[in-house]
This record gives C-alpha cells, structure tokens and sequence, in this order.
C-alpha cells in the first residue's frame, strides 16, 4: 500500500517505523478493502492521506465496491432485490411508490 503511495505521492517518504505505525492502525481492514480505499484518494487528492484519512475512506466503501459481481449478482437474488429502488432503500435512500 505504502509503495503505491510513493509512487503516486513523490515527495512521500516510507520508513520502517513508518510502515509498522500504517500497519499497526490498519490491520483491522482486509486489504483489498485498503487498497480500494487508497486507489480513490490517489484519484481524489493531491496530497498523501493520513491514517485517519485511509480509514475513514475504507469506511466509506460500500459492500459492493470490493465484492465480486458474480457474488454480487446472487447477493442480489438472495435478498429478492429488482432493481435499483430496493438498494437505494436498502442503503438509506427512499423507494419512490
């Protein structure tokens, strides 16, 4: 993760601590979750993220962002969704009657 950041972020310079510091307070997201996390801030900001800024991007992933489509789709069928009503009102949305 961090070497990705480097290479998108020149100025960013990777320690040991530094490593062990980002591992340590990121251990509790799985790492494709991270990753797609830290893809977008490599598209959204000019700057390196902080820690906080990583994790606050991982919480803002939704379920399927990171999941595969094919395990999406039959997520899907399993909860009897139709279509794209029935998520925006899963994810908070209101379904218009």
């Amino acid at each position: 993760m961090l070497a990705m950041m480097a290479l998108a972020y020149p100025n960013m310079k990777i320690t040991e601590p530094m490593i062990d510091l980002w591992q340590r307070h990121l251990n509790d997201y799985d790492y494709r979750t991270a990753m797609l996390a830290i893809d977008r801030l490599i598209k959204e900001k000019t700057f390196p993220p902080s820690i906080a800024g990583v994790r606050e991007a991982c919480e803002g992933q939704k379920w399927y962002d990171w999941i595969d489509p094919i395990l999406a789709w039959q997520e899907r069928v399993n909860l009897g969704l139709e279509g794209e009503e029935e998520i925006k009102e899963i994810e908070g949305g209101k379904k218009d009657e």
